[in-house]
């Protein structure tokens, strides 16, 4: 039995990633008409995107595997809604190889209500805990 993750808001993908990342969204659809599996995913991605290697994770391709219906607007942002057994941290790994530096994921599931991970850059993410802010930042409240 699993659970869901929110993905609560759309993420900015870097303009040079733009492309790489409409190939993943081509070729989730495929792996989910032949393999199905994280596993098989990530090798697919692998071996598709090679200049990419080792972001792609079993874990951390999850994130657009198991996602209801994610999509790439014509803004490049990226929506990836509810993740079947998501959230984790090599799911944000994952993601912090494509999005622009800054960008905070915003997540939420039954156990933790708001949580998420700031992109520091490519490979290296930070953990954030949601908080109730006043009006001079000063946190008053947190998650």
């Amino acid at each position: 039995m699993g659970y869901e993750v929110l993905y609560l808001t759309a993420l900015e993908v870097r303009p040079e990633r733009v492309r790489d990342m409409e190939r993943i969204l081509e070729l989730r659809e495929r792996a989910i008409g032949e393999e199905g599996t994280r596993e098989g995913f990530a090798a697919l991605l692998q071996k598709e995107l090679p200049h990419l290697k080792e972001a792609f994770t079993p874990e951390g391709v999850g994130a657009v595997l198991n996602s209801d219906d994610p999509y790439l607007d014509k803004d490049g942002f990226l929506t990836l809604g509810a993740v079947y057994n998501g959230g984790g941290v090599a799911e944000a790994l994952f993601l912090s190889h494509f999005l622009v530096k800054g960008e905070v994921i915003v997540l939420s599931d039954d156990e933790e209500l708001l949580y998420g991970y700031r992109v520091v850059e490519e490979g290296k993410v930070e953990p954030l805990q949601g908080a109730l802010v006043d009006g001079s930042g000063r946190v008053v409240w947190s998650g």
